[in-house]
């Protein structure tokens, strides 16, 4: 089965979406969803402890379908497409093709994206890209290789209401220009890339983030070199929030963001009966972009 693609138009908006996603891996399960006319990812951390999802329709990217083979079979499905080590040399694809453009600065070629079933174990069935080729009016490129097998599935339901998902919650506004800071402020006093920690904490309704130097012999957190108020709550919880993250985790995720997100912090329930706050969401206000951070216990 085919599914023809035409990006009429820059390609920059697709480049930077995927740029988003090769940031934190060079492998990602992208989902096609020719209903709703988007491309759909989420993408892990090496060690899962984040998560980013992002959405992206196929007209911000000059994109429009021209040919669907399968539509009929495929119905509501997505294609899914498991790009397996070579999401760098994708967006090196999409750069070449969009290096030819005309005398407005489009470009103007096609994608076809060949797909099959496939059978699960569980009699379940996915629709998967094999093959996807680009063809403009002077230049051809393939590319193959791709294994669904190979990289985890995050399904829609699971991360909404079991990753995405705290209760309690309470938010701010953080803007990208305030996110830009954070990383340079914390920037001037690293000191291992691998272990330097922020922590987002909540004092009444003003929140704030630190860096963590450690605590003393009673517990209490030594000193910090910094402390940055970044966000104000409408309301103060009648909990206490604190949340330590890996630096290297938020630059990963939220570096060079034009976005704003709704910072969303809030508790879960353990199986003992316990409640803890064990991730920071942040959830774009101007994008279909949705972020988690799990915190680090601190020693």
């Amino acid at each position: 089965m085919l599914l023809k693609l035409n990006l009429n138009g820059e390609v920059g908006p697709f480049i930077n979406y995927l740029k988003n996603f090769a940031k934190i891996r060079p492998s990602l399960l992208i989902e096609i969803d020719t209903t709703s006319n988007a491309f759909i990812a989420k993408t892990f951390s090496e060690d899962r402890a984040s998560v980013r999802y992002s959405l992206i329709s196929f007209s911000d990217c000059n994109m429009m379908v021209v040919k669907n083979e399968g539509e009929s079979e495929l119905g509501n499905k997505r294609i899914k497409a498991g790009i397996l080590i070579h999401l760098p040399k994708l967006i090196k694809i999409l750069e070449r093709f969009g290096s030819d453009v005309d005398d407005k600065g489009n470009c103007n070629f096609d994608i076809d994206i060949e797909y099959d079933k496939l059978k699960n174990q569980d009699n379940t069935e996915d629709y998967v890209a094999t093959s996807i080729s680009f063809t403009s009016s002077i230049l051809k490129m393939k590319m193959d290789g791709f294994r669904i097998s190979e990289l985890k599935y995050l399904p829609d339901d699971v991360f909404n209401n079991v990753v995405f998902n705290v209760e309690d919650p309470v938010k701010f506004s953080l803007e990208p220009t305030t996110i830009s800071s954070v990383i340079k402020t914390s920037d001037i006093i690293k000191v291992d890339p691998r272990k330097d920690t922020l922590v987002f904490y909540v004092d009444g309704t003003n929140v704030f983030v630190k860096d963590f130097t450690g605590k003393d012999e009673k517990g209490n957190d030594k000193p910090s070199n910094f402390i940055y108020k970044i966000g104000e709550l409408e309301s103060k919880p009648d909990y206490e929030i604190r949340a330590a993250i890996f630096r290297e985790k938020f630059i990963q995720m939220m570096d060079k963001t034009d976005d704003t997100f709704d910072v969303i912090l809030g508790r879960r329930k353990t199986p003992s009966g316990d409640y803890v706050v064990d991730r920071i969401l942040f959830d774009s206000e101007t994008t279909a972009t949705k972020v988690v951070i799990s915190i680090v216990n601190e020693g």
